[in-house]
Protein backbone atom coordinates (compact mmCIF):
# COMPACT_ATOMS: atom_id res chain seq x y z
CA UNK A 1 0.00 0.00 0.00
CA UNK A 2 1.32 3.40 -0.86
CA UNK A 3 0.31 6.83 0.34
CA UNK A 4 0.13 9.73 -2.06
CA UNK A 5 0.19 13.18 -0.57
CA UNK A 6 -0.03 16.54 -2.28
CA UNK A 7 1.33 19.26 -0.04
CA UNK A 8 -0.52 22.54 0.44
CA UNK A 9 -3.66 21.45 -1.42
CA UNK A 10 -6.75 23.37 -0.25
CA UNK A 11 -9.30 20.56 -0.37
CA UNK A 12 -11.06 18.21 1.98
CA UNK A 13 -12.69 14.96 0.95
CA UNK A 14 -15.49 13.61 3.12
CA UNK A 15 -16.45 10.10 2.14
CA UNK A 16 -19.29 8.26 3.86
CA UNK A 17 -22.28 6.16 2.90
CA UNK A 18 -25.37 8.04 1.80
CA UNK A 19 -27.61 6.00 4.08
CA UNK A 20 -26.98 4.44 7.47
CA UNK A 21 -28.18 1.06 6.28
CA UNK A 22 -27.27 -1.53 3.68
CA UNK A 23 -30.08 -3.92 3.13
CA UNK A 24 -31.78 -6.53 1.03
CA UNK A 25 -35.35 -7.76 0.67
CA UNK A 26 -36.30 -11.40 0.33
CA UNK A 27 -39.77 -11.87 -1.16
CA UNK A 28 -41.20 -15.14 0.14
CA UNK A 29 -44.75 -14.21 -0.82
CA UNK A 30 -43.93 -15.02 -4.44
CA UNK A 31 -41.40 -17.80 -3.89
CA UNK A 32 -41.15 -20.03 -0.85
CA UNK A 33 -37.74 -20.47 0.76
CA UNK A 34 -36.92 -23.03 3.43
CA UNK A 35 -35.91 -21.60 6.82
CA UNK A 36 -32.37 -22.95 6.44
CA UNK A 37 -32.03 -21.11 3.12
CA UNK A 38 -33.23 -17.87 4.74
CA UNK A 39 -30.60 -18.35 7.46
CA UNK A 40 -27.93 -18.80 4.77
CA UNK A 41 -29.08 -15.53 3.17
CA UNK A 42 -28.77 -13.80 6.56
CA UNK A 43 -25.24 -15.21 7.00
CA UNK A 44 -24.25 -13.96 3.56
CA UNK A 45 -25.66 -10.51 4.28
CA UNK A 46 -23.74 -10.35 7.55
CA UNK A 47 -20.51 -11.34 5.78
CA UNK A 48 -21.08 -8.50 3.29
CA UNK A 49 -21.74 -6.09 6.20
CA UNK A 50 -25.40 -5.58 5.39
CA UNK A 51 -27.34 -4.45 8.45
CA UNK A 52 -30.97 -4.67 7.28
CA UNK A 53 -32.90 -7.75 6.18
CA UNK A 54 -36.43 -7.05 4.97
CA UNK A 55 -38.51 -10.21 4.87
CA UNK A 56 -41.51 -9.68 2.58
CA UNK A 57 -43.65 -12.62 3.69
CA UNK A 58 -47.16 -11.84 2.43
CA UNK A 59 -48.69 -10.09 -0.55
CA UNK A 60 -51.70 -10.25 -2.86
CA UNK A 61 -50.14 -13.20 -4.66
CA UNK A 62 -49.77 -15.42 -1.62
CA UNK A 63 -50.28 -15.41 2.15
CA UNK A 64 -47.92 -18.11 3.48
CA UNK A 65 -48.05 -16.88 7.09
CA UNK A 66 -49.85 -18.81 9.79
CA UNK A 67 -52.04 -16.59 12.00
CA UNK A 68 -53.81 -17.64 15.19
CA UNK A 69 -56.56 -15.07 14.59
CA UNK A 70 -57.28 -16.41 11.07
CA UNK A 71 -56.19 -20.05 11.00
CA UNK A 72 -57.62 -20.79 7.53
CA UNK A 73 -56.04 -17.88 5.69
CA UNK A 74 -52.63 -19.49 5.15
CA UNK A 75 -54.16 -22.82 4.12
CA UNK A 76 -56.42 -21.12 1.57
CA UNK A 77 -54.23 -18.24 0.41
CA UNK A 78 -50.74 -19.76 0.23
CA UNK A 79 -49.50 -21.28 -3.02
CA UNK A 80 -49.34 -24.59 -1.22
CA UNK A 81 -50.50 -25.75 2.21
CA UNK A 82 -47.03 -27.29 2.66
CA UNK A 83 -45.26 -23.98 2.06
CA UNK A 84 -46.43 -21.98 5.07
CA UNK A 85 -44.35 -20.20 7.71
CA UNK A 86 -45.44 -21.01 11.26
CA UNK A 87 -44.94 -18.77 14.29
CA UNK A 88 -42.13 -21.06 15.43
CA UNK A 89 -40.37 -20.75 12.08
CA UNK A 90 -40.70 -16.95 12.11
CA UNK A 91 -39.40 -16.72 15.68
CA UNK A 92 -36.52 -19.04 14.79
CA UNK A 93 -35.44 -16.78 11.90
CA UNK A 94 -35.82 -13.62 14.02
CA UNK A 95 -33.72 -15.01 16.88
CA UNK A 96 -31.13 -16.31 14.42
CA UNK A 97 -30.86 -12.90 12.75
CA UNK A 98 -30.59 -11.13 16.11
CA UNK A 99 -27.56 -13.26 17.01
Amino acid sequence: MSLHEIAHTPMTINDSPRYSYRGMMLDTSRRYFEVETIKEVIDTLAAAKFNVFHWHIVDDDSFPLELDSYPDVSQNAAFSADNVYTKEMINDVISYAAK
